[in-house]
Parts: structure tokens; sequence; C-alpha cells
């Protein structure tokens, strides 16, 4: 009988997402301490156990290096012979570029594939997974990054902080007409609380 695809939402970008292929933790950050010098906390807490949530892992994304989704205190606590996902940013050769997977290797992580865009590898051998870049207009933050999980009867996709812009959701669109699950951030985390009490001609300025 064919496994369900099931998404744990931890907290903040932090998921895990369980099916056919096995199981997937994306942009772990699952331990309850600040980041960025203590400047951003979670609300609320996560609540699931490491040991819980790393038990039968078998892939770890990590759309880009943000301290909130690149979190080494947490990814600390992995084991090291987990299967590493990355982004491959062809485009931009620099040092920027490989911060992730130098810093993954230096932690003793060595079984790491990079995925250039928008190509589809299986997770499992079976199940399509497919990198979603960065949208071009956002030059400053290019290593930002999404994915699609092609599953049997659920269609996901997550994109994370990578913001989106009509060429990118053309792109998307002309290749999944649908989704079944998605996961779009719509404030920056930032900014507390997360709302604005302005007039757009002001945002905008």
């Amino acid at each position: 009988m064919p496994k369900d695809l099931t998404v744990t939402y931890v907290s903040h970008a932090c998921l895990r997402i369980d099916g056919e292929f096995g199981s997937l933790l994306c942009d772990p950050w699952f331990l309850n301490e600040p980041v960025y010098d203590y400047a951003l906390w979670k609300f609320p807490p996560a609540v699931i156990p490491p040991e819980v949530l790393l038990k039968d892992l078998d892939y770890l994304y990590i759309t880009h290096s943000h301290e909130d989704h690149f979190h080494i205190p947490s990814i600390n606590r992995i084991p090291r012979d987990i299967q590493v996902l990355l982004p491959e940013y062809a485009n931009r050769p620099c040092l920027r570029a490989q911060l992730v997977e130098r810093t993954m290797r230096e932690m003793g992580f060595y079984r790491i594939r990079k995925i250039q865009p928008w190509e589809t590898i299986h997770l499992g051998g079976i199940t399509p997974f497919t990198v979603v870049p960065s949208a071009k207009s956002r030059a400053h933050d290019w290593e930002n990054s999404g994915f699609v999980i092609d599953h049997p009867g659920t269609r996901l996709i997550n994109m994370n902080d990578n913001c989106d812009d009509e060429e990118l959701c053309s792109e998307i669109h002309s290749r999944w007409p649908t989704f079944e699950i998605g996961f779009v951030q719509t404030s920056s985390a930032t900014v507390f609380p997360a709302c604005y009490r302005m007039p757009p001609e002001a945002k905008e300025e």
C-alpha cells in the first residue's frame, strides 16, 4: 500500500517531510536558541525533542546560509552520515556560494550532493525532488532556494525565503500547474510584529 506524504511543521522554516522516499528535514533550526546575536527568537518555541525529530532521518536540505535556516547548534545534533542536499549556484562562482558546503564538511558531513537550478533528483530512487532557484530580480538574495516534491498523490512546494517575482512564478506554473501543499512566506522574520500600519505609498518609500 502506498505511503502518504506527511509534513511535520517544526518551527520557523524547519519542516520534516516523510513519504515513500523516506524522510527529509529542511532548514534545521529546531533548538530554542536565538539567532542573529540574540536578536531573533522563535515564537512559539519548538516542542519536538531533537531525538524524536531526527529519528530515522534520510535527507537534509538547506535552502540557504542565513542563520535562521542554517543553524549550526541544531545541525551539530544531526548524524554526520546523513545525505545532505544543497543548491548549486552555477552562475555565482564565489566563496559565499560555497559557504554552506564548506561549513558542513568542516563539521564532518561527507555525503553532500549539490543540485543545479531546476535539476530533478529522485529521493529514495523514486520521488522527484526539484530545486527552485532564487528569483532573478533578487540580485542581493541570490543564494535562496526552494524545492518541489512530486510525491504520488501529493505535490508540495516550499518557497521558503525565496522571494518570488512574475518570471519565477510563471516558470513554476509552466512546470507544475497545481500543488496540494504550499509553504510560501508572507512576511520578513526580521519584522516583529509582522504587520504594517501604513499606506502602500509609505511602505514603498
